[in-house]
């Protein structure tokens, strides 16, 4: 043990100080403890795919034991929570920012300390703690990521202290290639539910850490939402007129032959929620959305109805509608109205209802088939509706 380099010292210690108030890091460290390899290559302390723990041997010496146990236990994360296997088609660098935030701010909900030049979640983020969602919400602050990509400071989080790119299969690359550091493959997913198991039954204080591993919803884009509502409401059995070309299906076992009904013009019915959630571009954004689908499934029929807690607009809409009339106005949230609109215009074939949910209480859907758009986290949904997470 005497040539072990004095700072791989201080991290064992670290993470020993670490492991006695949450020993849910445990068995993570023990399976990097031989792992650390030294390299300047990076300004601060990384992590690779495969589980080498990369460190810049003067930032470990000046680095306090106030905060080394936090730094340790950030990039233990990054581990098991297998940053580097989501990262996917994204940027890589936004895709660090978004896991620094996401890790940091749970390590700060656990009481474990970490340097102020360390990410957080900003105040104005209001989605959900998971990595792909705050990758989703950085995408549009431009200048945030800017900033954060010429900041060239020391320790700074995301600056060299993240996942370091590899293949996922121990073989290495950049900052990890330059530092020799291959290692035998680890089932990291194995290593969290040990992690999990031992955070339920021995942890101190790891809300913060149970929540990194609470299973989130994918959501997908509400682009796909809307071409499978008009998908489903041409499926449908539609009652447009009848016809003794198709027989109807009270008269199988019946002498009497009846006419059966046709499907001419399917119709679907769109609610959109505007009462606060909902930006003024995103709605006009689906109304064009309408309109291009009106002309993909031919024949088909279109209805708007717009609320917060009272019906804003409502209408059929056509290549020429004007519908800058549901953006105007803000405040509480009911459907009521909107549900009561659609149902005076006719039958519709199916209901798609884009909302954050946050109703006092679900109207009887008017058609039926009911699909909701959820934005945000849903706080209660209609038994029967078809619930789609979406994000814009």
């Amino acid at each position: 043990m005497s040539d072990v380099k004095p700072e791989v010292r201080r991290c064992w210690n670290s993470a020993a100080a670490l492991i006695r108030n949450h020993p849910q890091f445990g068995p993570v460290h023990a399976c990097i403890r031989d792992r650390y390899q030294e390299t300047s290559a990076i300004p601060t302390v990384a992590v690779t795919d495969s589980g080498t723990l990369l460190y810049n041997p003067e930032y470990v010496r000046d680095l306090s034991y106030e905060f080394l146990p936090g730094i340790l236990a950030h990039e233990m994360l990054h581990l098991i929570l297998q940053h580097g296997k989501r990262v996917g088609y994204r940027n890589h660098l936004m895709w660090n920012m978004a896991g620094d935030m996401v890790i940091n701010s749970a390590l700060r909900d656990d009481n474990i300390k970490l340097p102020d030049y360390c990410l957080f979640l900003p105040q104005e983020y209001e989605g959900i703690h998971s990595t792909e969602a705050v990758y989703d919400w950085l995408e549009k602050q431009v200048k945030m990521v800017k900033d954060h990509d010429k900041s060239k400071t020391k320790g700074h989080a995301g600056c060299g202290c993240g996942v370091e790119k590899g293949d996922g299969e121990g073989q290495e690359s950049g900052a990890a290639e330059a530092a020799g550091a291959v290692g035998d493959k680890i089932n990291w997913g194995q290593v969290a539910k040990q992690a999990q198991s031992m955070s339920r039954n021995y942890g101190k204080g790891s809300s913060g850490f149970a929540r990194l591993f609470e299973p989130v919803t994918p959501r997908v884009n509400w682009r796909t939402v809307l071409p499978h509502v008009f998908g489903v409401a041409s499926a449908q059995h539609n009652r447009d007129t009848q016809t003794f070309a198709k027989r109807n299906r009270r008269s199988f076992n019946s002498p009497i032959i009846l006419p059966g009904w046709k499907g001419l013009c399917p119709k679907v019915a769109v609610v959109i929620d505007v009462s606060g959630s909902m930006s003024t571009e995103w709605i006009g954004q689906i109304v064009g959305e309408i309109k291009r689908l009106l002309r993909t499934f031919k024949g088909s029929k279109g209805f708007l109805a717009s609320h917060t807690d009272r019906l804003c607009w409502s209408g059929w809409v056509t290549e020429g509608s004007d519908l800058k009339a549901p953006t105007q106005f803000s405040g509480g949230t009911d459907a009521t109205e909107a549900y009561q609109a659609v149902e005076k215009a006719g039958r519709f074939d199916a209901l798609a209802h884009f909302t954050d949910t946050y109703l006092p209480h679900w109207p009887v859907c008017p058609t039926r088939k009911q699909i909701i758009g959820v934005m945000g986290e849903a706080t209660g949904t209609p038994p029967g509706a078809h619930v789609i997470p979406i994000c814009k």
